[in-house]
């Protein structure tokens, strides 16, 4: 893959997609801050006024949701993206458009929140990724480092880019990497013993909390916790299909019961590994307008796994992205 195949680039975003940014980190943090202050000014009820209580650990827990998830995807809000051969250009927040010609730009930082800060002369360009399509942040951030010149990148970066040029023919060998792992039977039967577990858990409290005390916060406290425990136990079964993959010099394949699936390498545009809570969940591929989900979650050898992907793509300038929470 080459930077080519990708350009030109253009992202267009549109008002909806700015109330999505707002409402959706703000409804998962009022979600997260009633069932707290439910469930917490339940159980500290005995020691001070839960009625005084409970909007002060609602406004607590919901500010500190909001501030994590929300105001990363706000900053630096664009509504129009443009990268091709020679120039990038932002339409901003404010309507106002920023342009850069490739030559131009004499620095590049990455900062976190996730923004990537270009600059020419006096001015500023900064992109959050955040509020890109998923692909397109995945090529975006790949490919903005290397269309750059060379330098205007930071010395880390400049220093990557000339080993891989350095160790090409080494590295060219990671192509013929293969490799097949399958779901561990083991911790398919856990897993599955443990959403029982939680479901059958879960209920009983929450029958307990709804009938002792019997007043409106015990029942609001006790269907919140059976509902809360009922649809994490449906999402862990939701995951313990069987599966085996293949990783070869053509591409990697999918096998799950007497169902097939094969993507080529030189078709896959991105590709996307979750590690949410310090462990992979699933891995998601691009072809063309096309999204494929692959089930690694509970993979045998998950990382030799992870690291014959990383492999293969590092070869073969497949943009890459693992994304952890």
């Amino acid at each position: 893959m080459t930077i080519a195949n990708y350009l030109p680039i253009h992202i267009q975003r549109s008002w909806y997609h700015l109330l999505l940014a707002f409402i959706l980190p703000a409804l998962q943090a009022a979600i997260f801050g009633y069932g707290g202050a439910l469930i917490i000014g339940f159980g500290l009820s005995k020691l001070t006024d839960a009625n005084f209580l409970k909007p002060v650990i609602f406004t607590i827990i919901f500010c500190w949701q909001f501030w994590k998830n929300g105001l990363p995807r706000l900053r630096h809000w664009f509504w129009r993206f443009e990268l091709s051969d020679d120039r990038i250009r932002l339409t901003t927040f404010r309507r106002k458009q920023i342009s850069f010609l490739r030559s131009e730009i004499t620095g590049y930082e990455e900062t976190s929140p996730p923004i990537i800060r270009l600059t020419s002369g006096r001015k500023n360009l900064c992109i959050n990724w955040t509020v890109m399509p998923v692909k397109e942040r995945i090529i975006v951030t790949y490919w903005l480092g290397r269309w750059v010149l060379q330098t205007a990148l930071p010395t880390e970066l400049q220093e990557k880019l000339a080993q891989f040029q350095a160790n090409s023919k080494e590295i060219e060998q990671f192509k013929q990497d293969s490799f097949q792992t399958t779901s561990s039977r083991e911790t398919i039967r856990g897993i599955r013993a443990l959403a029982a577990v939680i479901s059958l858990a879960t209920t009983g409290f929450g029958i307990y909390l709804m009938a002792y005390p019997f007043d409106l916060g015990g029942i609001l406290s006790g269907v919140f916790l059976i509902v809360s425990g009922l649809l994490l136990s449906f999402a862990l079964l939701q995951k313990t299909q069987p599966v085996s993959i293949i990783i070869d010099e053509r591409g990697l394949q999918l096998i799950s019961g007497k169902k097939q699936q094969e993507w080529k390498w030189d078709s896959i545009e991105a590709i996307q590994i979750r590690f949410p809570a310090g462990r992979p969940s699933e891995m998601k591929l691009w072809i063309e307008d096309k999204a494929y989900n692959l089930p690694i979650a509970y993979l045998d050898s998950i990382e030799q796994f992870t690291q014959k992907i990383m492999r293969h793509t590092y070869a073969r300038k497949i943009p890459f992205h693992i994304w952890k929470a």
